[in-house]
């Protein structure tokens, strides 16, 4: 039996009081990072449950401070999405 298809669609990450990645480099930078850490979140550990959810994501909190990358942001903002999904 193959494993279910989870399509996960972002279609606004909001990140409020976060300055710094304003520049295209950045934006891209943090959304392969977001892309490539959720990934691999959800392959290590798909959510239970496979049901179609539209309903927007509004719960978690990422620490940044001023030597924070976009790979690093990406992977927090990753974690706060997978643990939504997988809850």
């Amino acid at each position: 039996m193959s494993p279910p298809v989870i399509r996960v669609h972002i279609e606004r990450l909001v990140l409020d009081g976060v300055d710094g990645y304003a520049s295209p480099i950045s934006r891209h930078r943090l959304e392969g990072a977001v892309r490539a850490a959720l990934l691999q979140q959800m392959t290590e550990r798909p959510p239970h449950d496979t049901s179609s959810r539209h309903e927007p994501l509004a719960s978690g909190v990422v620490r940044i401070n001023d030597r924070t990358t976009p790979e690093r942001l990406g992977r927090q903002v990753a974690a706060v999405v997978h643990r939504s999904v997988t809850s």
